[in-house]
């Protein structure tokens, strides 16, 4: 999934379609701003899935170890 979050920060304060009046500067800021903010927000909730399988993955191996020293421990 591609927001392209990092390139509307780093021309945050160009003028969109090169219109160097105010209302142009405001908003390519303002729409570059909530683009920016929007597109981090939808990238970490779409992360966060695969980070929690990537932990599951880490640990599901050594649930049978836990078990079996659980059997023994008591």
């Amino acid at each position: 999934m591609r927001t392209r979050t990092l390139p509307m920060y780093k021309n945050l304060f160009t003028p969109m379609y090169g219109d160097d009046s105010a209302p142009g500067r405001f908003m390519g800021f303002f729409i570059r701003f909530w683009w920016g903010l929007f597109g981090l927000i939808a990238s970490v909730v779409f992360i966060i899935p695969f980070i929690l399988f990537f932990l599951l993955v880490l640990v599901l191996p050594f649930i049978p170890f836990y078990g079996v020293y659980m059997l023994l421990a008591s």
